[in-house]
């Protein structure tokens, strides 16, 4: 988090037409459109961070789309990565996993009929597998007998950048941590996967002759949420410390993640290896008092939840479809603007307009169709003023959290 709840003295620059704002937008968001596949089914990305002044390690969600060519058609995996503390998790696990996923899934998306049930297990299990193979990969790098190596000696072969950094790669993938919200759609767009760890959020739209219909797929991991909160007190009985004030062990928000270790691991390894990185955290302070309260690891989770829908039209009521994505950076840009149900109502008439309607009105003219900038630049406000301020402030930290969007949109 950037700490978007401080209070702020910024200036702005107020764009004089939607032309202009949409330029700036475009330039600021990175974003992509995949191509559809042949059941239609389009992808939509962006990405904003607009602050971006000098030593800012910029942007920390990282997002990706990909389309695989399977014995059953061709199948599409989305999937926006937050990253905390750092962007290394994020950046490795958006390369990274989607490889992980394919290896666990295929086998049983190669077969007909589909069973779901295997689906949704083999999706989780690739997650949870993931993450620990960053464990792995540290191991190996590291002598076998950490408390009994020197500190000085533990320094010199974890601070290796200066021939590559294979070792302090491998350390900054455990300490660094992100959140992930994986999406799988099947060739005929009829069966889909969500997996979420963390704090993102997914919302399905559908849209026919009988109205729009909403409804989310996931629920968010951190401590705020109740029965997250329950379930990391009920895994740590007589640990009060476990959950104080709504964040795990006093310090992070997230209850479930990629990498994060320091929250899962032996405190040896926060003591001994992820304290002696240069860089390290950026509040190392934050890492001791995590080691004072740890009793029994783990504490962050790396099970994700996984929901398999079948979308099927109504009798007579062909449908469009849609599913997003984002990191909650996007839904923090909606609070205070309605409750969680006329927000995901509001996102689904967004991207379900019409083609002709989204692309040769006054607000989306020059967005190039891009359904997820269509939704990003909602975001930012209901007014030209409004997004303008949010776009161009002038401030001396960032005035909103990093926010990414994926938009899946077919019949």
């Amino acid at each position: 988090m950037h700490g978007t709840s401080r209070r702020t003295t910024r200036a702005f620059h107020s764009f004089a037409t939607h032309g202009e704002l949409n330029f700036e937008l475009l330039r600021h968001a990175n974003p992509f459109h995949s191509p559809p596949t042949a059941t239609t089914l389009n992808a939509y990305t962006a990405t904003l961070q607009p602050y971006a002044r000098q030593n800012f390690l910029g942007n920390e969600d990282r997002c990706v789309v990909q389309r695989w060519t399977l014995s059953t058609g061709e199948w599409t995996l989305a999937a926006v990565f937050d990253g905390h503390a750092g962007a290394e998790t994020a950046e490795y696990a958006s390369v990274a996993l989607p490889n992980v996923i394919r290896e666990h899934v295929a086998p049983a998306c190669s077969v007909v009929p589909l069973v779901a049930e295997d689906i949704t297990a083999r999706l989780g299990q690739a997650l949870h597998a993931f993450d620990n193979s960053l464990v792995d990969d540290l191991h190996d790098a590291l002598p076998e007998d950490i408390e009994g190596t020197d500190d000085a000696e533990l320094r010199s072969i974890i601070n290796d950048q200066a021939t590559g950094g294979r070792v302090y790669s491998k350390v900054v993938r455990c300490m660094r941590g992100c959140t992930a919200l994986v999406a799988l759609v099947d060739p005929s767009g009829r069966e889909c996967w969500v997996a979420n760890l963390g704090d993102g959020q997914a919302v399905f739209a559908e849209r026919s002759t009988l109205g729009m219909r909403t409804s989310f797929p996931s629920s968010p991991h951190n401590g705020s949420n109740p029965s997250e909160a329950q379930r990391v007190r009920n895994e740590h009985p007589g640990e009060p410390h476990a959950l104080m004030n709504e964040r795990v062990l006093g310090v992070l928000t997230t209850t479930r993640a990629l990498g994060d270790h320091a929250f899962k691991m032996p405190s040896i390894f926060a003591q001994k290896i992820f304290l002696n990185a240069r860089p390290g955290f950026r509040a190392p302070e934050r890492v001791r008092a995590v080691i004072e309260r740890m009793r029994s690891p783990p504490y962050v989770s790396s099970t994700a939840d996984v929901v398999h829908r079948r979308l099927q039209s109504a009798p007579n009521s062909p449908s469009s479809f849609a599913l997003i994505l984002c990191t909650d950076g996007m839904t923090e840009l909606y609070e205070r603007r309605g409750n969680p149900q006329s927000i995901a109502r509001r996102w689904g008439e967004i991207v379900l307009r019409d083609a002709e309607a989204g692309t040769t009105s006054q607000t989306y003219t020059g967005l190039r169709g891009n359904k997820a900038l269509h939704l990003l630049k909602d975001a930012l406000g209901d007014t030209l003023q409004r997004q303008s301020m949010m776009l161009t402030s002038n401030a001396n930290e960032p005035w909103m959290d990093d926010t990414t969007v994926i938009v899946l949109t077919w019949n």
